[in-house]
């Protein structure tokens, strides 16, 4: 009889107890794991969060990108047109001016579009007049950086058909750290 009890404990030793404690262990070992995970994830995203900081911190406008948007915000401001005036590539101020997304704000847009293009109809035409004052990458100019991602660029410039005349134009760099215009001032 004392066999039988005997085995009956330890059957339920082994039946209860070693689970119970199985339980625990693997209880434990996801926690370690998970705690473990929790660090090295925290670690990754640090490391990742200052990598990104440090790419920020490094930033720099280059002159080649400056000529460039300037560049390409002055070629795009001047359409091809017909002997009428009649813009080849646009029919109306809406769709031209969604056009300059990536090269400047919109409010640089509508500065320097509205007063040279109008809606006729269903057709936009360049009014007949002389271009606007702008940035001339074959002289020298100033550039300031006002922020992190923001920089200004100052020129001073004299041709006969403005006569002498200051540009300042804001630059600020997008998330793929490409230049757009988002101001310009003339003195």
């Amino acid at each position: 009889m004392k066999k039988i009890i005997y085995l009956l404990a330890l059957t339920a030793l082994i039946l209860i107890i070693i689970p119970y404690s199985l339980t625990d262990i693997n209880a434990e070992s996801d926690s370690y794991h998970a705690s473990h995970l929790s660090a090295h994830e925290f670690s990754s995203k640090t490391l990742v969060g200052q990598a990104s900081w440090s790419k920020e911190q490094n930033v720099e406008l280059t002159d080649e990108q400056i000529d460039q948007v300037l560049d390409q915000f002055m070629d795009h401001l001047l359409q091809k047109t017909d002997e009428e005036f009649r813009v080849l590539n646009y029919q109306s101020l809406e769709d031209y001016k969604s056009s300059f997304k990536g090269l400047a704000t919109s409010n640089v847009v509508d500065q320097y579009v509205d007063e040279i293009y109008f809606e006729k109809g269903q057709a936009l035409y360049f009014k007949p007049t002389d271009t606007p004052p702008w940035f001339e990458s074959d002289q020298p100019f100033d550039k300031e950086k006002l922020d992190e991602r923001t920089y200004r660029i100052s020129q001073s410039n004299e041709n006969e058909l403005h006569g002498n005349y200051h540009i300042l134009i804001d630059l600020k760099l997008n998330e793929n750290n490409e230049p757009y215009i988002i101001n310009v001032q003339y003195q």
